[in-house]
């Protein structure tokens, strides 16, 4: 299991896998769906330090959560973690 609402510095991340150095943050149009947001969400990706974020919408995680969980499987497994 990942670790819920993490401080990483400044930020908090939604969901972090430590020894995978993922992070994974659901993002809702209604707080990211403009330019300014998206500007400060890469801003954020890249201060994350090593850490790879994956982001993943919230419309999608409600309509396909089964592919949301194949998504985060695939990128876990790609870095070597054998947990599911």
């Amino acid at each position: 299991m990942p670790d819920f609402n993490v401080r990483v510095g400044r930020y908090e991340l939604d969901a972090l896998w430590h020894d995978c150095r993922l992070a994974v943050e659901i993002d809702t149009y209604g707080t990211h769906g403009g330019r300014v947001p998206f500007e400060l969400d890469r801003v954020r990706d890249a201060a994350l330090s090593g850490l790879q974020p994956l982001r993943i919408t919230d419309r999608r995680l409600y309509r396909h959560p089964e592919a949301v969980v194949a998504t985060v499987a695939r990128e876990l497994a790609h870095r070597g973690w054998t947990g599911l």
